[in-house]
């Protein structure tokens, strides 16, 4: 059970309306979820005051292979979005390749899963990194 009965938020950042849909439909039973396009949207939206429990982002967003990567880069730079644990997920080739995984893990984030993926393994990861915090 939630803490303070307080619903915690879920940042959901992809590309792909299906995606952002998908997880939308499955996570709000239990989560707030607020969803955005682009990692541009996402750091505009935190950088208005709002601060999500946890961000799940796509590797790959608007042909920019790394702009999942480059949002984790500077979510870890920040001093203020620093501690917001992060799931990367991913759909591309080089996603299935241990180096793109280890490079995404050393760089800070919490869990890293390829797409296809299942709806009940990401909010078990989820909730385990939300435990792992204390949110839970």
């Amino acid at each position: 059970m939630e803490k303070e009965n307080k619903r915690l938020k879920v940042l959901a950042v992809d590309d792909n309306k299906a995606i952002l849909m998908i997880n939308k439909e499955h996570l709000s039973a239990r989560f707030d979820v607020i969803t955005k396009l682009n990692d541009k949207e996402a750091m505009l939206w935190m950088e208005a005051g709002n601060f999500p429990d946890i961000i799940v982002a796509d590797m790959e967003m608007d042909n920019d292979k790394e702009a999942g990567f480059k949002f984790l880069k500077n979510i870890r730079s920040s001093g203020y979005f620093s501690a917001i644990p992060v799931i990367i997920l991913s759909g591309s080739e080089e996603a299935k390749d241990t180096p793109l995984r280890v490079k995404c893990l050393n760089e800070g984030a919490n869990a890293f899963m390829t797409k296809p993926f299942s709806p009940e393994e990401l909010e078990a990861n989820i909730t385990a990194i939300l435990r792992t915090a204390g949110k839970l």
